[in-house]
């Protein structure tokens, strides 16, 4: 009777001293777990921050380049409008052609004679069309 007593004593120790060590190990399962999902998370949260550093960045180039083709697109414009001559006689064109050249120089005297904020604006803007880069910024 005290073998079964002894038995059943050991037994339900046995099991309870199992229970404990699984909820034990359990627990630390479950730590390890969410140590790694935090983990996880930070590295998905830093790969999205470089991301978006990456898109703005990549936006800020396509805009430059938008801006670039403008600048290009009106300067061609500009070739095309004071080539374009249609079907004239030789001196129309010739008058035509002549009509910036004539324009600065005639806004270059202006402003050595009558040096004023508006003529100087002028003569400079007429002369760095002809001699300038006409790069923006």
């Amino acid at each position: 009777m005290i073998e079964l007593l002894a038995g059943t004593a050991a037994g339900g120790i046995t099991g309870l001293i199992g229970s404990l060590a699984g909820k034990l190990f359990g627990f630390f399962e479950r730590k390890q777990k969410l140590q790694e999902k935090k983990l996880e998370f930070e590295q998905e949260l830093r790969l999205l921050e470089l991301e978006h550093t990456f898109k703005s960045k990549e936006r800020e180039h396509e805009q430059k380049i938008l801006i670039e083709q403008n600048a290009a697109d009106l300067r061609l414009a500009s070739y095309t409008h004071d080539s374009n001559t249609g079907n004239a006689d030789q001196w129309v064109i010739n008058l035509l052609r002549l009509v910036r050249p004539a324009l600065t120089l005639g806004l270059v005297l202006l402003a050595y004679t009558m040096p004023r904020t508006e003529t100087l604006y002028l003569a400079t803007t007429a002369v760095s069309w002809w001699f300038g880069d006409r790069a923006r910024g």
